[in-house]
């Protein structure tokens, strides 16, 4: 199958999904939530701004981010070129960056608050995902 054909269609199915199963993200949002309890290695996590019809886990990790001292979130950014992350609180003022994703006002580049602890997780929409999760650390 085309790759283009079948991205289209499984975003399609994300939409639908979003339209008929509001509870579908909160359900995500808690199994994430719980898989993070269940291995505290990973105190510093990558999320996204949800677009479109993506999953919104900001609230929940933004409660699990201030349940204990140390734990971190970041949004991905493109700095010069390459990945980077801005630290990211719930209640932060956000602006619009490229592609209308909205990143923290206060650009704090994350590797400089925690170069050890770069997001050992990395939280990332994709229309499709097998059971399983990769969190290198």
């Amino acid at each position: 199958m085309d790759k283009k054909l079948l991205r289209k269609e499984l975003l399609a199915v994300r939409q639908e999904i979003a339209a008929t199963r509001p509870e579908a993200a909160k359900e995500l949002a808690r199994n994430i939530v719980g898989w993070l309890e269940a291995n505290p290695q990973f105190s510093s996590v990558g999320l996204y701004y949800p677009i479109q019809s993506e999953p919104d886990l900001m609230e929940a990790l933004g409660a699990w981010q201030s349940e204990k001292p140390g734990r971190m979130l970041a949004l991905p950014v493109v700095m010069k070129g390459k990945m980077g992350y801005y630290q990211w609180t719930p209640g932060v003022e956000m602006v619009e960056s490229g592609f209308h994703i909205m990143v923290p006002k206060e650009k704090i580049p994350f590797f400089t608050i925690a170069p050890e602890r770069f997001p050992g997780c990395a939280l990332v929409p994709a229309p499709l995902y097998a059971n399983m999760y990769l969190c290198p650390g």
